[in-house]
């Protein structure tokens, strides 16, 4: 059943409980009002018996501070990620993914020759440099206080949330792509660098 639904202005909230799995669901854009909607989700849950904490993500990304805040609170409400087949996953929103305990990629059971099969959820990774785009390779000798802060910030969540190794490489995966470019993941690439723990095959 559905308990809850909360618009954050282009966010939607919404949790399920079946048969103790519990489900937060976050679909759109990742905007501040994300963060107190996440944080009721997560208390009305608490009255449930929950065998199985996950939250479902579909967003194109959004604010990354926000983004950040939110998968402080999934790790340290001990919730797991996943993105399902028909999703998308993108810039900040892979900031939420990889803070979950374990970090699924819902895939089709099906062979891609096979009618029934289905796309697997897509993840998208850019450098996240804000409006202003400065190409790095382009402009070697500027230094730019904020955007440097902005690098320890990253790289010190991404390690928190995935461990040194795994961390390192995903914050610098973010910090080598060109200023203006998003680079697609497949999910098998993503398990390989231990940005996802596990794919699982259903439809």
């Amino acid at each position: 059943m559905v308990s809850f639904s909360a618009m954050a202005d282009e966010v939607t909230v919404k949790t399920k409980v079946d048969s103790g799995r519990c489900t937060i669901f976050i679909k759109g854009v990742i905007v501040p009002n994300l963060i107190p909607e996440f944080e009721k989700a997560v208390v009305e849950l608490q009255d449930y018996d929950c065998n199985e904490k996950i939250v479902n993500l579909n967003s194109g990304g959004g604010n990354t501070r926000t983004a950040m805040s939110v998968g402080n609170l999934i790790r340290n409400n001990n919730y797991s990620t996943i993105v399902s087949i028909g999703s998308h996953c993108s810039s900040a929103c892979i900031r939420i993914f990889v803070a979950g305990t374990e970090r699924i990629i819902e895939t089709s059971r099906y062979s891609n020759r096979s009618p029934n099969y289905q796309r697997p959820p897509t993840f998208g990774f850019h450098s996240p440099r804000g409006k202003e785009c400065i190409n790095v390779k382009e402009n070697s000798n500027l230094v730019d206080e904020k955007y440097i802060n902005f690098q320890l910030l990253t790289y010190n969540y991404a390690i928190q949330m995935l461990g040194r190794e795994a961390g390192m490489k995903y914050a610098q995966i973010l910090f080598q792509i060109g200023c203006d470019e998003t680079i697609y993941a497949d999910p098998e690439k993503l398990v390989e660098a231990k940005i996802a723990t596990s794919i699982v095959k259903t439809i």
